[in-house]
C-alpha cells in the first residue's frame, strides 16, 4: 500500500512507491502542489494537492485536496477533496462565501 501520491500530466493523484516519489522529486520538486489561493482583504484562500490520501475512512473516496482559510471569521476552516476539479470548485465556492458574507474585518 502506497502512502505517497503525486499528479500526473492531467491532474489525477497516482500512487507511487518511494522509488517512484524519489524520481518525481527530481524531475518536478516538492510533490505538494498550490493549486489555487487568492486573498479577500487580509484572508487568505489556499486550495493544495496534498502529496497524501487524508480520507481514513476505506468505505469513503480519498481525499487528495485540501482549501483551508486563514484569516477572518473562516480563519481554519478546512475543506478536502477527491479530484483537481472539486478542488477548484470547492476553492471558488469558499472565496465566493468569505466575498459573500463580507467576513472580512472591516
Amino acid at each position: 500500500m502506497s502512502y505517497a501520491y503525486v499528479l500526473d500530466e492531467e491532474l489525477n493523484a497516482i500512487a507511487v512507491d518511494d522509488q517512484g516519489l524519489e524520481e518525481y522529486i527530481k524531475r518536478n520538486g516538492n510533490p505538494v502542489k498550490h493549486i489555487a489561493f487568492n486573498y479577500v482583504e487580509d484572508v487568505l484562500i489556499s486550495t493544495i494537492f496534498l502529496s497524501a490520501n487524508c480520507q481514513w475512512n476505506p468505505d469513503k473516496p480519498p481525499l487528495f485536496f485540501e482549501t483551508e482559510v486563514f484569516g477572518g471569521e473562516l480563519d481554519r476552516m478546512q475543506t478536502r477533496y477527491s479530484t483537481y476539479e472539486q478542488a477548484v470548485a470547492g476553492h471558488r465556492a469558499i472565496v465566493d462565501l468569505v466575498l459573500s458574507q463580507s467576513l472580512i474585518p472591516a
